[in-house]
């Protein structure tokens, strides 16, 4: 299966690779280097390195399998992706996580609502923080 691009700053994969630079770490991002050309990098190699995300500079690194939950539509996808990355910056968690706490929310009814991935990952966290999450 190959893997899903997304709109200027993400890239949904089905395995994160290990940091190229340092070794040491899962990558965050496949970006464009200073003297290393296009590299995968952790958060730590990412700022050190003063990389970016857009077209031409980089492209955060999502695993697909937590922005699969609305099936194999890239569109729906996206959405789930965006909601995840959201909610992993904000609470260190995703949407998978959440459910395993028993946090299972309505993400299909959310997304055929209209309601941006902000909003929904907002949702999330206010119920996490509600339930002690």
């Amino acid at each position: 299966m190959d893997n899903i691009q997304m709109p200027a700053t993400f890239v949904l994969m089905h395995e994160i690779p290990a940091c190229n630079i340092c070794h040491s770490e899962p990558a965050y991002a496949d970006c464009l280097v200073p003297g290393y050309a296009w590299s995968y990098v952790c958060h730590d190699c990412f700022r050190e390195h003063h990389c970016g995300l857009g077209t031409g500079v980089g492209q955060q690194l999502i695993l697909a399998t937590s922005a699969t939950a609305l099936g194999d539509d890239p569109f729906t996808s996206r959405w789930m992706a965006a909601v995840d990355t959201a909610m992993k910056f904000y609470v260190g968690c995703d949407s998978a996580a959440m459910a395993d706490f028993g946090i299972d929310l309505d993400w299909r009814q959310m997304f055929d609502e209209g309601i941006s991935p902000g909003v929904a990952a907002a949702k999330a966290i206010v119920i996490a923080n509600e339930m002690g999450f």
